[in-house]
């Protein structure tokens, strides 16, 4: 049965699912239609109360994926106007990377650089320079409390000798039992004395 017969005729389910294991062939025009029966809520057109639930009974695939499938053609089609030949020549796994960092480049040269670069280097070489990305973006914009939080975690893991994962585990064992006051109070002043400690750090470098 195809989904939207009378309502949209180019969503053929039929062939979509037959091509599922070919998604570098069929992304762009997936994306295209997925996009469409999200703004437009054509699935409620067909019965369903929300756009997962369409999701999980008509193409029994994640959010995660379908989310990935509507951002690269958001990014790059919509926004960005690429051409659909440049793109499948590119692959889809390479252009989820770079669709991941597209608010956090500086500019549409930087990202077409990185399309550049995606062309030539394989998807593991591109998730590296896309993770060096995130973590430029990440020390440019933290904030005080986050630098204060992240060094608190660093400082705590080399004392102690945890993984952060083994730090959270016998924090939990510690706050175990303590009433929630208590530990508001705790967690306050030692915030505040941590805060001031860093600070006259930060002024003494200077």
């Amino acid at each position: 049965m195809k989904l939207f017969e009378g309502i949209e005729d180019r969503l053929d389910l039929g062939s979509v699912r037959k091509n599922l294991g070919k998604i570098n062939e069929i992304f762009i025009e997936l994306g295209e239609s997925l996009s469409d029966v999200k703004n437009r809520r054509l699935f409620k057109k067909a019965g369903y109360e929300t756009f997962k639930e369409f999701i999980d009974q008509e193409y029994n695939m994640s959010m995660a994926i379908i989310n990935k499938i509507i951002r690269v053609y958001k990014c790059f089609v919509v926004e960005l106007d690429y051409d659909e030949e440049t793109l499948k020549s590119i692959g889809f796994d390479k252009l989820v990377e770079v669709a991941s960092v597209k608010s956090k480049v500086k500019d549409k040269q930087e990202l077409e650089d990185l399309l550049a670069v995606a062309e030539e280097v394989s998807v593991t070489s591109l998730r590296s320079k896309v993770n060096k990305i995130k973590e430029i973006y990440k020390e440019e914009n933290m904030t005080v409390e986050e630098r204060v939080f992240e060094y608190l975690e660093d400082s705590l893991c080399a004392s102690y000798n945890l993984s952060k994962k083994g730090l959270y585990d016998n924090m939990l064992i510690y706050l175990y039992g303590s009433t929630v006051e208590d530990i508001k109070e705790i967690i306050e002043e030692k915030k505040k004395a941590l805060i001031e400690h860093i600070e006259k750090q930060c002024e003494e470098q200077e």
